[in-house]
């Protein structure tokens, strides 16, 4: 590793946030808005997607929890990848998974290519859930680095409402918009669901082409042994030529922290490690998941008609969305832990009331149940930045692909 003179100061803590860091930040984050979108469309499109394939509950299963299976797989993987062919490689990995299995999900001829097709999109989540947070903290200078995690969190709770409004647009007006031409016919009018699952194509090509761009992470260019494009990005990110000093900081950081496996279930990281996964399981057995992928069937259930489902949850995605917001602005003021206490309870409240009110579901009218419904979101975001954030305040940086790569089901779940 090559070896920097080492001044005392940490000149990153004051690093402006100028237009080109920003800029960066935000096409990383579109990885982020493709996670909650991949995750979430589903749910619209479940109900024709069974009729199309005459699938039975475990074929349902199937379509809903392939894109677990492939963010399981992804999350193990994308640490090593990380590490071996830089952050910027996975994440363009990552744009063409997400483009390659959207496209394949407009079109399969089968049940079986469309699970196929799931699994690659969950391969794409799987690493975007990773490297893309990875990526923006090794960038980001420490004063900012919270912040611009939390955003990402903030970008996969848009793309889940884009999910969810996409859906009830193309249920809408998928027939004016189609006109007489046949293959949008076919895509937005016979059959929806193929429109509903190919809408993410245009957000996914916009990414791909975007994420070529960006510059490589200079921690991992420095710890690669080049120092010198590490010392031309940090100069483009932070608008001056005076980045020795932030160069030194990381080569002392890359040189103290090994951050091997076998440190990282060592006893001094074990009650956080503990922590830190409990906390993301506990977070996605809440039930929260259910209603994010059976939505519109729950609403249907309880007696909504197939635009109101699709309305409804478009309101329960609003409400995920603008709770998301406050918990932002609340989680350093008012703490981590109660925000997650405070959560969790409220979600648990709302999803045993529905519960118990399910036997009534099936009368028309019945709303009470709806309304727990939209009201769980609404408990759960405030643990959506607590969770990402309470992990990492308490285990070393050099562990953050590690940290995040050890909760893989938080990979497949909608990041509610």
């Amino acid at each position: 590793m090559t070896t920097i003179a080492t001044p005392q100061p940490d000149a990153a803590a004051s690093r402006p946030a100028t237009p080109y860091f920003v800029s960066i930040c935000l096409i990383v984050g579109l990885s982020g808005l493709l996670f909650g979108i991949d995750t979430a469309v589903v749910s619209g499109a479940l109900a024709m997607v069974r009729a199309t394939f005459r699938l039975d509950s475990d074929g349902e299963g199937w379509i809903v929890s392939s894109a677990v299976l492939g963010c399981v797989i992804g999350t193990f993987a994308s640490g090593w990848l990380a590490d071996r062919f830089g952050r910027r490689a996975i994440l363009r990995a990552a744009g063409v998974l997400f483009l390659s299995s959207t496209v394949a999900s407009a079109v399969p001829p089968s049940a079986i290519v469309l699970v196929l097709a799931r699994i690659v999109g969950g391969l794409g989540i799987g690493f975007a859930s990773v490297v893309g947070p990875l990526y923006i903290a090794e960038i980001s200078p420490p004063r900012l680095r919270g912040r611009m995690i939390a955003t990402f969190q903030l970008a996969i709770t848009v793309g889940i409402l884009t999910a969810f409004a996409s859906n009830a647009l193309i249920l809408r007006f998928g027939d004016r918009w189609a006109g007489d031409v046949q293959w949008l016919r076919w895509l937005l009018v016979d059959e929806m669901w193929r429109g509903m699952l190919g809408a993410c194509a245009l957000p996914s090509l916009l990414f791909l082409l975007l994420i070529l761009i960006i510059p490589e992470s200079p921690r991992w260019l420095l710890k690669n042994g080049r120092p010198d494009q590490a010392k031309r990005v940090l100069i483009r990110l932070s608008g001056t030529g005076d980045v020795q000093l932030e160069l030194a900081s990381i080569d002392r950081s890359l040189t103290t922290q090994t951050g091997s496996l076998s440190e990282l279930f060592s006893r001094r990281l074990r009650r956080p490690l503990v922590i830190g996964v409990l906390l993301t399981i506990f977070g996605n057995l809440s039930g929260i998941n259910v209603i994010m992928y059976y939505a519109p069937k729950l609403l249907a259930t309880a007696g909504a008609a197939p635009e109101g489902a699709m309305d409804g949850t478009v309101a329960i995605g609003v409400m995920n969305l603008v709770f998301t917001l406050v918990a932002m602005a609340l989680v350093d003021r008012a703490g981590r832990r109660p925000l997650l206490l405070t959560g969790v309870g409220g979600c648990a409240a709302a999803l045993n009331t529905a519960a118990l009110l399910s036997p009534s579901m099936s009368k028309p009218g019945s709303g009470c149940s709806s309304r727990c419904l939209c009201t769980s979101p609404v408990s759960r975001s405030p643990t959506a930045p607590s969770d990402g954030l309470s992990f990492p305040n308490y285990s070393p940086p050099e562990f953050e692909a590690g940290r995040r790569a050890s909760s893989p089901c938080s990979a497949g779940a909608p990041a509610s």
